[in-house]
């Protein structure tokens, strides 16, 4: 009786980490989305779509029309944009913070972009 309840519990607790892995690789991966999307955006043109991505205080600082410039900043300097490949997904404080390649005509960078519990963005740099 012991073995089968033993055996239970087992299989209870594997199935119970098993879902929570689940539901965090199913996290992650809508984030990386999110992320990927926020850079699309950005190149597309789509400053509005692109800003309601943000949480409030990032929306104050970063309005449409800045992110209109710096986008434009990062072109004239480094050229067209080519496209941007995930990198890695990282946790800091409850905070998810994607890291994805841009590749530019001239050169490459990293965007950081860091995602609350909300899944919006609070924080975005360029490395």
């Amino acid at each position: 009786m012991k073995k089968l309840f033993l055996t239970l519990v087992l299989i209870t607790l594997t199935s119970i980490l098993i879902g929570c892995q689940s539901n965090e690789n199913e996290d992650e991966h809508e984030v990386i989305e999110r992320a990927e999307g926020f850079i699309n955006s950005l190149n597309e043109g789509s400053y509005e779509d692109a800003a309601a991505q943000l949480n409030d205080e990032m929306a104050d600082a970063l309005t449409p029309a800045i992110l209109a410039e710096l986008w434009q900043q990062l072109t004239v300097e480094f050229g067209d944009f080519k496209g941007h490949s995930f990198e890695e997904t990282t946790e800091d404080q409850g905070h998810t913070i994607v890291f994805l390649a841009g590749e530019f005509e001239r050169t490459s960078i990293r965007f950081q972009l860091t995602f609350d519990q909300d899944q919006q963005i609070a924080g975005f740099f360029i490395l």
